[in-house]
């Protein structure tokens, strides 16, 4: 596990945190790690593979103290229907974890993905999204740091894609999980909801309206707790669709 301020994730600090705020249960998903996972070789395949099946362990260890979203290899199609199978008949997972990008050249609505939207479709998938800043962003002449913009741009960017692609109106059975209040997208609806009438492509892809599918998703409230954040995402998402997010061990 990755070191950062407060020291490597271990199971004890985290049963402890959560006994501590009177959580009951977590859900362990992978994250922090998509240059390793997504290097679209099998080294990457087989770090995800060990990854769902450590995950797997704890949840039968502690069976009321976590669920597990396990992962996929996104930039390997034919690896990610394989460990969707493995995950969901071998594993029962809870769910399946992605990133808001491959870390190579798409995002979750580029129709590459179709496959693997249409099978989490007929799973009635619960699908967590965790944010990646793409390789076009990671060295950005900027002296700023890729957790301080990108992350949230990029969870905007992969609810624009599976908006703007149909992903959302294709397949109603998915639960898809926004991550920290939805990044910067509440702060862009305007444009979201007025992009159908100025590009008349994109309207059969939403034919109920933006607002009907950005309705649909969860957020949840990890690194977007402020009144700022809140305020935003609650002008477009009802509150029965938030979820509480910690984001640990980033955040207490």
């Amino acid at each position: 596990m990755r070191q950062n301020g407060r020291g490597a994730w271990t199971v004890e600090r985290t049963l402890e945190q959560m006994d501590k705020f009177d959580i009951a249960a977590s859900v362990l998903s992978m994250t922090q790690n998509g240059d390793v996972l997504y290097d679209n070789t099998e080294k990457g395949r087989a770090a995800i593979r060990a990854g769902n099946e450590f995950g797997a362990k704890l949840v039968q260890q502690y069976p009321k103290r976590f669920g597990l979203f396990f992962g996929v290899p996104l930039p390997d199609i034919d690896g990610v229907m394989k460990e969707i199978d493995y995950g969901f008949n071998t594993l029962k997972a809870d769910g399946i974890g992605i990133y808001t990008n491959d870390n190579q050249t798409r995002w979750p609505g580029d129709p590459y993905f179709d496959p693997m939207w249409q099978e989490l479709n007929r799973h009635n998938a619960i699908v967590y999204m965790h944010p990646l800043a793409p390789p076009c962003c990671t060295k950005l002449n900027d002296s700023v740091p890729v957790s301080m913009n990108e992350y949230d741009f990029d969870i905007t960017r992969a609810c624009t894609s599976i908006l703007v692609n149909g992903v959302l109106h294709k397949y109603p059975n998915v639960k898809i999980i926004i991550p920290h209040s939805g990044g910067t997208m509440p702060l862009a609806v305007q444009r979201l909801v007025r992009l159908p009438s100025l590009d008349k492509r994109l309207a059969p892809r939403v034919p109920n309206g933006v607002m009907h599918e950005l309705q649909k998703l969860h957020y949840e409230t990890a690194q977007g707790v402020t009144p700022i954040a809140l305020g935003a995402l609650l002008q477009i998402a009802p509150i029965t669709q938030l979820m509480f997010g910690s984001d640990y061990p980033f955040r207490p």
